[in-house]
């Protein structure tokens, strides 16, 4: 049988929730059920504040993560799956 650890926290930032999933996988960020790219668009200093938790643990490409993120803005989503990524 596979052993498939699976990371959940919360993060919060103002106004925003983001429930987070670490799963083990390749690097793949997916919110609310779309890539990062479509969701966040053309905002580099939001992918790079989601990335930052990652980065700085080595893992970027040993997780998947899977965000519910509500509330709020953009920005402040983003800030909200930093904190729940950093939690998991």
């Amino acid at each position: 049988m596979a052993d498939t650890k699976e990371f959940k926290a919360t993060g919060r930032r103002k106004t925003s929730i983001a429930v987070v999933k670490l799963v083990k996988g390749k690097g793949r960020v997916f919110i609310n059920g779309k890539t990062m790219d479509a969701y966040l668009g053309n905002r580099p200093a939001m992918k790079i504040l989601v990335y930052k938790p990652l980065a700085l643990t080595e893992n970027m490409e040993n997780f998947d993560v899977k965000v519910k993120a509500v509330g709020g803005g953009i920005c402040s989503q983003a800030g909200a799956i930093r904190h729940g990524i950093s939690r998991a």
